[in-house]
């Protein structure tokens, strides 16, 4: 568990220091905001939304179940009820990392 904070804490650390992206986001970056669009979730800062959900896909592959990357969604977004959690980390998964969408082990969404 040591790991994971250490990962969210650095994680943290780069939404914090990152520039700005300049211009609209494409691709992914572009479908994945237009998703919490959608479900209700606003974002102040784009790029650090997708900096945490790149970071949510990180977690998946170290490992982290499904509710240990919801509750670290949720400490890093205090902003963020429960189900807006949910929703981001169903979200980012779907955009960024589809393949732990099912996963029978690790109980991902």
């Amino acid at each position: 568990m040591r790991l994971v904070s250490a990962v969210l804490a650095g994680a943290a650390a780069i939404v914090g220091l990152a520039a700005p992206a300049h211009g609209d986001p494409a691709g992914d970056d572009a479908a994945f905001l237009a998703a919490l669009s959608k479900a209700g979730i606003t974002v102040p800062d784009a790029s650090r939304a997708i900096t945490s959900a790149q970071a949510v896909c990180g977690l998946m592959r170290n490992g982290e179940t499904g509710l240990q990357v919801l509750t670290d969604v949720r400490k890093q977004n205090p902003g963020l009820t429960l189900d807006g959690a949910a929703l981001f980390t169903a979200i980012a998964s779907n955009t960024y990392c589809p393949e732990h969408l099912g996963q029978s082990e690790g109980g991902y969404f």
